[in-house]
């Protein structure tokens, strides 16, 4: 687990910190099949680099802070991840799930599908088990997202998996803003860089422990809004680089 500052406003290291499991609460698709669960449309962008911390050879996902990010500053853009909560059915616990350009436009093409046929029309895409299907290393592309089907709660295994779902969401205490929180700018020039803020050599024993989030390293442009509505106003904004115009950008919140 990795020490995580709460509290601050901005994640110093200096905060009181709580621990957390970062395997338990991202999802991280192994080769093959993933099955799971949207829970909701209502999703979120972050904007992270993948640097190496000066005391480490590992690499490290840093959530870019914008303005006066040194990294950006160093000429490094950050990168587009995008956020959604979901059901792990290997597991049946409910996680984060955070992916780049690629799984995003595999998400809002099954959404648009579905808003095709008539019989679909007013489904949303969270009402369905999704398959991530992860390719071999190198692999192009690597992922593909197909669905699997809709609970018709017609068997006994159908209904306590509904129950199950409800209850998992119900209790969720999954709280995505604090989890992405960006880093600031202080932290990063002490754990990046070894430095203060006058480029004073600091004194940091932390060696970063890279949580195994499955984070993606090749997400898209970088956005300033976090909030991210998949499925809606695709068509009409397919000109812009995310697929969806921030103006138009609004939460489906359907659960």
């Amino acid at each position: 687990m990795q020490d995580y500052a709460f509290g601050s406003g901005n994640g110093d290291s200096s905060a009181q910190t709580i621990k957390i499991d970062w395997k338990a609460v991202f999802f991280n698709p192994s080769q093959g099949d993933n099955k799971i669960r949207i829970v909701s449309m209502a999703g979120k962008k972050t904007k992270v680099h993948w640097v190496t911390y000066h005391n480490s050879e590992k690499k490290v996902c840093v959530r870019c802070p914008s303005e006066g990010c040194p990294i950006c500053i160093a000429g490094e853009k950050a990168k587009t991840n995008y956020i959604l909560k979901i059901i792990d059915r290997a597991t049946q616990t409910l996680r984060l799930y955070e992916f780049s350009k690629q799984i995003k436009d595999e998400i809002e093409r099954l959404s648009v599908n579905l808003k095709k046929e008539k019989s679909t029309a007013n489904d949303s895409l969270s009402q369905y088990d999704l398959n991530v299907e992860k390719g071999a290393k190198n692999a192009n592309p690597l992922y593909h997202v197909n669905i699997i089907g809709k609970n018709k709660l017609e068997t006994n295994k159908e209904k306590l998996l509904a129950e199950s779902d409800a209850e998992l969401i119900e209790n969720d205490i999954l709280n995505i803003e604090e989890l992405i929180k960006p880093w600031s700018v202080k932290r990063i020039r002490e754990q990046v860089y070894g430095i203060d803020e006058n480029g004073n050599p600091v004194e940091n024993k932390y060696v970063p422990k890279v949580p195994t989030a499955g984070v993606p390293n090749d997400g898209s442009v970088p956005d300033t809004d976090p909030s991210f509505n998949y499925g809606a106003n695709v068509e009409k904004n397919k000109k812009n680089t995310d697929g969806v115009d921030p103006k138009d950008t609004e939460f489906l919140n359907e659960l």
